[in-house]
């Protein structure tokens, strides 16, 4: 495992030294971005605790987010060993209110200052996930009961269309259902305030990062699908090229047509990196792999990435 950790990290390494040129041409002058992973479904290294969930720590020179909070306290846990300051968050973004991304907000100690935290107010709605041919439902948003940590509850920010958060830094709001083929899950439900009904993930956001004319998008899981989430982006930031795309892509159960096309367009746009997290799902990421070679970047807890 230390072998193929020690291969994986030194073909990043010979990626950026062969494509610091072509990258440097169309970013122009752009701030240091980074992202540390704190919560990820993979894990390498002792000492650090994977999850089913993601959370990330980014930086934009000195502005820092936490994007997502993953499922438990282990986001925090992995911080205090890598030595991350999250006390030091100048804010929070949840990308949906599914559990695995909005449950660790539970667990911020009541005697920390909490940044603002940006969502959508209908992240807060009861999500719900209900299986063809079962009977059973299974609870899968804010699990926890918000009234107990006033604190949090406080910070929140919310908002539904493309804002800045800071110079360079942007979220993009609810993003347009775009393809048939990137539909969300039949699967997903939630409470609304007209009853139940089908959830299309509409509280969905990304986080974006423009550099120049470089962009770099962060995106939690994708249900409306990474390609028409990427083409929102693109239309939001007219003349703009994509340099990075960090996400989770919810392919783990997606047809090998959907990855394939999926890959076909990370190929014409011409995307400098790809980095596939989460609920991408391991025969879509090794198939990315396999396709963009030293293009995706395959992280896992505790790996920081410069962008």
């Amino acid at each position: 495992m230390e072998c193929a950790w020690y291969l994986e990290r030194n073909a990043i390494r010979q990626w950026f030294e062969r494509s610091a040129d072509r990258v440097e041409r169309l970013r122009g002058e752009r701030e240091m971005l980074k992202f540390t992973v704190l919560t990820e479904n993979t894990v390498h290294r002792p000492g650090l605790l994977a999850e089913h969930g993601l959370s990330l720590w980014i930086e934009v020179d000195d502005y820092r987010v936490l994007f997502d909070a993953g499922a438990t306290e282990v986001y925090r846990r992995n911080a205090s060993v890598l030595g991350v300051p999250l006390n030091a968050a100048d804010a929070i973004v949840i990308s949906h209110g599914h559990y695995d991304h909005i449950g660790g907000l539970e667990y911020v100690p009541k005697d920390e200052l909490v940044p603002p935290i940006h969502l959508d107010a209908r992240m807060l709605w009861e999500k719900q996930v209900r299986q063809p041919g079962e009977s059973g439902v299974r609870k899968s948003g804010v699990l926890w009961d918000m009234a107990a940590t006033p604190h949090v509850a406080e910070g929140l920010v919310t908002g539904e269309s493309l804002r800045e958060l800071a110079p360079s830094v942007y979220l993009s709001g609810e993003i347009p259902l775009a393809h048939e083929w990137e539909e969300p899950p039949q699967e997903f439900y939630v409470e609304t305030p007209a009853g139940l009904e089908r959830d299309y993930l509409a509280d969905e956001q990304m986080l974006i990062v423009k550099q120049g004319d470089a962009l770099s998008v962060f995106s939690g899981c994708s249900h409306r699908g990474i390609i028409g989430s990427l083409e929102y982006v693109l239309a939001c930031f007219p003349g703009c090229q994509l340099h990075a795309v960090v996400a989770g892509m919810h392919l783990l159960d997606g047809p090998p047509e959907r990855v394939a096309r999926t890959i076909e367009r990370f190929e014409e746009w011409q995307v400098d990196m790809v980095v596939p997290l989460h609920c991408t799902g391991f025969s879509a990421m090794s198939a990315m792999k396999q396709r963009l070679a030293d293009r995706c970047v395959i992280a896992s807890v505790g790996d920081c990435v410069v962008l």
